[in-house]
Formats: structure tokens, C-alpha cells, sequence
């Protein structure tokens, strides 16, 4: 899964990120990360699903590729202040094939 950061949740937002582990350690085998926030998911997340943390979504693009592999199924979710959906045209630019 690769998951930027929900903006504008307020003074809550931390713990918010944070209470998405428990699904993310059941559902997901690595957890790349981007953003301020999302550091809590990522702080509440088992290490061994760890995937690479970035600032920013699109700098998660080449640790992504290093990692995924055919046959490989990936979730992007983020806010559109995240700019996730950048990060998902520059994957689908890379030309690999999942």
C-alpha cells in the first residue's frame, strides 16, 4: 500500500494517521508512507511492513520500483492535497507492468 497523508484533519491528525495500523499490519504486506502525518502510521505500524517514507508522495517512486514485482497488487490512497495521484502517473509513465 502506499498512502500519503489525509490534510486538514486538525489537531486529531496524528492520532488519525496512527489508528490506520491496525488494518494496514493485517492487510498489507510493506506500507510506503508520505508525509508530515504519516510518520504516526508509520511510528504505530509493525517494523516489517515498513516500505519507504518520504515527504513528499512522488519521492516514493523510485523506492517503489526497486520493490514491486510483477504479479504484485498496490493500493495508492491520499488525499489530493497529498499529490499521491503525480506519484501514480509517474509509476504508470515508468512503463512497468504489475
Amino acid at each position: 500500500a502506499v498512502l500519503g497523508e489525509m490534510k486538514e484533519l486538525g489537531p486529531t491528525a496524528k492520532d488519525l494517521h496512527a489508528g490506520l495500523a491496525p488494518d494496514g499490519d493485517r492487510e498489507a504486506d510493506l506500507i510506503f508512507t508520505a508525509g508530515a502525518d504519516m510518520t504516526a502510521l508509520r511510528d504505530a505500524l509493525t517494523p516489517a511492513k515498513h516500505g519507504a517514507h518520504a515527504d513528499s508522495a512522488i519521492d516514493l517512486l523510485q523506492p517503489l520500483l526497486e520493490v514491486i514485482k510483477e504479479g504484485d497488487t498496490v493500493l495508492f490512497k491520499g488525499s489530493n492535497a497529498s499529490r499521491v495521484g503525480a506519484l501514480v502517473q509517474a509509476f504508470c509513465d515508468s512503463g512497468r507492468r504489475i
